[in-house]
């Protein structure tokens, strides 16, 4: 549940039940002790800031969660031993939270389900160890600010690279939009990525 183990900073390894489906918001929130976490093929939903500032942290395993389907805003928020956290077996995960994974330092690779749909505001904010991101075709919307301090962020790539555009920050619709993205561009490893943590890292990203 809520705050269940907010702030115990002498726990260092904790062993789910393979019956778990959710964990509450900041259960472990503050728990710098905790190293290496592992989750069953139940788990549904990871809350808001429930790992945030687990600072031990330097392994997720959620190679198993084929039923999560959300990861909440600050999950794991400036988690900065983390180095890899891999989704790419999440089927059923189709949003990451603002600001889920800001602040992880570390962070070296991370891979995405073919499921996936969106990506939070300032989700990876200042992953400054991310090299590399590859997005699935089903991805619709990058938030404002997702890969802003990503600065050796080289290569995006983008499975499907139409009709992506950007917005300002107070509005989405017709008159919020400031441009679209030509394909030619997003089909570019170096160019995309330049747009993401630079040109238009401003902005929030839809494709239409």
């Amino acid at each position: 549940g809520k705050g269940a183990f907010n702030g115990c900073k002498g726990l260092t390894s904790v062993s789910f039940p393979a019956s778990l489906t959710s964990i509450g918001d900041s259960a472990f929130s503050g728990c710098k002790g905790l190293t290496s976490v592992s989750f069953p093929e139940s788990l549904t939903s990871i809350g808001e800031s429930a790992f945030e500032k687990c600072k031990g942290l330097t392994s997720v395993s959620l190679s198993r969660c084929t039923s999560l389907t959300s990861i909440g805003d600050w999950a794991f928020y400036e988690c900065t031993g983390l180095t890899s956290v891999s989704l790419s077996r999440c089927t059923s995960l189709t949003s990451i939270g603002s600001w889920a994974f800001s602040g992880c330092s570390s962070l070296t690779s991370v891979s995405f389900p073919a499921s996936l749909t969106s990506i939070g505001k300032g989700a990876f904010n200042g992953c400054k160890g991310l090299t590399s991101v590859s997005f699935p075709a089903n991805l619709t919307s990058i938030g404002e600010r997702a890969f802003n301090g990503c600065d050796n962020l080289t290569s995006a790539t983008f499975a499907d690279a139409t009709g992506w555009a950007v917005y300002r920050d107070y509005g989405y619709g017709i008159y919020g939009r400031d441009s679209y993205i030509q394909q030619s561009d997003l089909q570019n490893p170096a160019t995309a990525a330049l747009y993401l943590r630079n040109t238009y890292s401003e902005k929030f990203w839809k494709k239409n």
